[in-house]
């Protein structure tokens, strides 16, 4: 559990909003990281813009002791290579998406 102060500290923080999150381009899709749908890429047709298919990479498990916004872990980067796709959370959690299969696996670091 949290200590006492530790608690107090993430309360009183002020709110932060999620850095913006360039799309990747890839292929013929732009792959999305939308901040309004955490743990979540989103691939676009890069000629219209309209969504193809949608991947939950994690979710966030919250302690009701504390504001929501401080527990948030949103993506912070995404780069492709070789058919993969790299992406690196706020807190330094790391997973791989198969663009291919669409299957996620965390990475450890």
């Amino acid at each position: 559990m949290f200590h006492k102060n530790e608690r107090k500290n993430a309360i009183d923080r002020p709110r932060r909003v999620p850095r913006e999150v360039y799309p990747v381009r890839f292929e013929n899709l732009l792959l999305t990281a939308p901040a309004n749908r955490m743990g979540r890429v989103v691939a676009l047709d890069a000629g219209s813009g309209k969504p193809l298919w949608s991947v939950l990479l994690y979710r966030v498990l919250y302690n009701p002791c504390l504001p929501d916004d401080v527990q948030h872990d949103h993506i912070a980067e995404m780069l492709v290579k070789e058919r993969q796709l790299f992406l690196r959370t706020e807190k330094d959690h790391f997973f791989q998406l198969d663009l291919d299969s669409k299957i996620a696996r965390p990475l450890s670091h």
